[in-house]
């Protein structure tokens, strides 16, 4: 079958054609951007339905606004055009259509498609895996984690994640958590003398348990979704 209108398939692996190439194939005399504001009115035609805004570049680099139609509206467009060309044209997608309906078309559309998803599905697993890998290590340790280690590991930064506790009332203002979720195990509070010139005071520091990890990284999961 010879070529009246280049096909091109869109990421949806739908078959659509060029407005500006039907417009010259059609012989249409009217300027381009009034024929097709007609064409959309006549036929209501919606935007990311029947058609999709597309740039054109012709052989003298020039760019020009396009639209990609669906072959279902383009056969509309040809019955509203009549003529001899109009009827040609029309046959033409008709029997593209009927191609592309075939049983092996749909078939290899099927294939192309999921293997589109698991390339999709494998490439999210890349980008997840080291967070995962880290995150699988924090529940896996028996020794408690210090929350700049528990901040990196969830992908949230130390003082957003100690303003995030803050506000939910599960650390204090010091950083130290209420005794309700150091009684559920989720921190531990160690004191840490600490020499200060004659003087040696008790520094108090939050460890994060593999449990209190768990929790935590579904607060943050809950508050990235709400943001």
């Amino acid at each position: 079958m010879s070529e009246l209108i280049a096909i091109q398939t869109n990421d949806n692996m739908e078959q659509v054609i060029s407005a500006r190439e039907l417009h010259e194939k059609l012989g249409i005399k009217e300027r381009f951007s009034l024929w097709f504001e007609r064409i959309q009115k006549s036929l209501n035609i919606k935007e990311e339905i029947d058609y999709c805004r597309h740039t054109y570049t012709n052989s003298n680099n020039q760019t020009f606004n396009d639209y990609l139609l669906s072959i279902d509206i383009a056969k509309h467009i040809c019955m509203m055009s009549g003529g001899e060309n109009a009827h040609a044209i029309r046959q033409y997608f008709i029997q593209i259509e009927k191609a592309w309906n075939s049983p092996e078309m749909v078939m290899s559309r099927a294939l192309k498609l999921a293997e589109k998803k698991i390339l999709s599905l494998e490439e999210e697993r890349q980008k997840l895996l080291p967070k995962a890998e880290a995150y699988d290590t924090f529940m896996d340790a028996s020794n408690l984690q210090p929350m700049n280690d528990v901040a990196k590991c969830l992908g949230i930064g130390r003082n957003k994640l100690f303003a995030l506790l803050r506000e939910k009332k599960i650390i204090r203002s010091n950083n130290t958590p209420y005794q309700e979720y150091i009684d559920r195990r989720y921190f531990e509070v160690k004191e840490k003398p600490i020499k200060m010139g004659e003087s040696v005071i008790n520094y108090a520091q939050t460890f994060v348990t593999p449990k209190g990890v768990d929790y935590i990284a579904r607060i943050v999961e809950v508050e990235k979704k709400g943001a």
